[in-house]
C-alpha cells in the first residue's frame, strides 16, 4: 500500500459491470501487486460445436478455435450464465449429454421421457429443425428474444396452415414457455442491465463544469459492456460557453490524428477479449446536450468513414448511463480540486 502513488476510481451501476471492467482492467494494465487475481481467471462463454450434427450449447472458460466452433459472450456472471443455458435448453428441448453418451445411445434417455429433450441421439427430431431450435436459443442468450418470438409464431402458423398439427404443437409449446421467460427477465434488473443483452458499441460522454475548468468521463461500451474509461479535465475556459467547449474537445478528440494528451482508445486486448474488432468506433456517441455543430462534426465523421452519430439521451438505459458518466466526471471534478487543497461548492 505504501507504493501507491495515486489511484483513480471508476462508478458502476452494478456489480457485474464492476467485475466486468475489473477484468479487463487487469488484463490490459497487469498491476505488479495483483495477488489475488493473478490467474486472471476468464470470464465464460457459450460455445456451439457445428461439426456436430447435432450440437449443443456448452458452457467455457477457454474457449477453443476451430472451423464452425461458435462463441457468444463473454458473460458477467457464471451463475447466471448456467442458469440462462438450463433455461433455454427446456424452452427449446436441446440436448445436454456429452458427445460421447450421444453417440452411444440406443433409445431416449430420461430427459426425452419427461418432455426437456428431442431426442436427437435417436433421430427423433430432423437435424433441420433441431438445429433450427439451436439458433433460436442463441438469440435468446444474444438478447433477441423478440426476434425468436417473431419467428416462432410465422412457423407456428405455416405449421397448421399445412395441417402439421404435431409439429405446430411444438412449437406453440416452446413460443409459450419463451413468452413467460421473457416477460419475467422484463421485469428483473436495471435498464443498463437490460440494454447490455443487446451488445450495444457507444461513447458516452459524461460532463461537469465551474466557471474556469470542466471535467468530462468518457465511458467506453462495447459489445453492451462497460469497458474503459478516461478522464479529461479542462481548464482555462472562463467566458466560453459550454457548447464551444463541448464541440471544441468532441473535434479534438474524434477528428484529429493524434487525440488528447493522456488519452487512448480502447485498447486492441480489451476488444479482443470482448469479440470485437481492435479501435472499433461507437456508433453512437451520447452527449449531454446537443452542440451547434452536431451537423458538422457528423459531417466530418463521415468523411472520415465512420457512421457515428450524436444522441442525447432523456430515459431509459442510456439516460442511466449518461448519468452513471456524470457522476465519474463530478467525481474526478472534485478529486482533483482536492488535489490543489479546494473544492468549488
Amino acid at each position: 500500500v505504501n507504493r501507491i502513488h495515486n489511484f483513480e476510481v471508476i462508478l458502476t451501476k452494478t456489480e457485474a459491470e464492476a467485475l466486468i471492467l475489473e477484468s479487463i482492467l487487469i488484463k490490459k494494465n497487469k498491476p505488479r501487486y495483483n495477488i489475488l487475481l493473478k490467474d486472471d481467471k476468464s470470464y465464460p462463454y457459450v460455445m456451439i460445436d457445428e461439426n456436430h450434427a447435432f450440437p449443443k450449447l456448452q458452457y467455457v472458460r477457454k474457449p477453443r478455435k476451430g472451423r464452425k466452433v461458435r462463441l457468444f459472450g463473454p458473460f458477467a456472471s457464471a451463475t447466471s450464465l448456467r442458469s440462462a443455458i438450463r433455461t433455454v435448453n427446456r424452452i427449446f428441448k436441446l440436448r445436454d449429454c456429452s458427445d460421447a453418451e450421444f453417440a452411444n445411445r440406443s433409445r431416449p434417455c430420461i430427459n426425452y421421457q419427461i418432455g426437456i429433450c428431442t431426442a436427437p441421439c435417436t433421430n427423433y427430431i430432423q437435424m433441420e429443425d433441431y438445429n433450427k431450435d439451436v439458433e433460436r436459443a442463441l438469440q435468446v442468450l444474444s438478447g433477441h428474444g423478440k426476434e425468436a418470438l417473431d419467428q416462432l409464431k410465422t412457423e407456428m402458423a405455416t405449421l397448421s396452415e399445412n395441417m402439421e398439427f404435431e409439429q405446430a404443437a411444438r412449437v406453440r409449446d416452446q413460443l409459450n414457455f419463451l413468452t413467460d421467460t421473457i416477460e419475467r427477465r422484463k421485469n428483473s434488473g436495471s435498464t443498463i442491465e437490460r440494454e447490455s443483452r443487446e451488445g450495444s458499441n457507444r461513447d458516452v460522454v459524461g460532463w461537469y463544469r465551474k466557471p474556469e475548468s470542466a471535467t468530462i468521463a468518457l465511458l467506453f461500451v462495447r459489445g453492451g459492456n462497460l469497458v474503459d474509461s478516461t478522464i479529461f479535465h479542462l481548464d482555462g475556459i472562463e467566458g466560453r460557453t459550454d457548447d464551444e467547449v463541448l464541440t471544441g474537445f468532441l473535434a479534438q478528440f474524434y477528428l484529429a490524428d493524434d487525440k488528447l494528451e493522456g488519452a487512448e482508445d480502447v485498447p486492441n486486448d480489451t476488444l479482443a477479449f470482448l469479440g470485437a474488432q481492435a479501435k472499433v468506433m461507437p456508433g453512437e456517441i451520447l452527449v449531454p446536450f446537443m452542440v451547434s455543430e452536431s451537423a458538422l462534426l457528423h459531417e466530418s465523421l463521415e468523411q472520415l468513414g465512420h457512421a457515428t452519430t450524436l444522441f442525447v439521451p432523456q430515459k431509459g438505459a442510456k439516460a442511466e448511463i449518461m448519468e452513471l458518466a456524470k457522476k465519474n466526471a463530478e467525481n474526478a471534478f472534485d478529486e482533483k480540486q482536492r488535489e490543489k487543497g479546494s473544492i468549488y461548492r
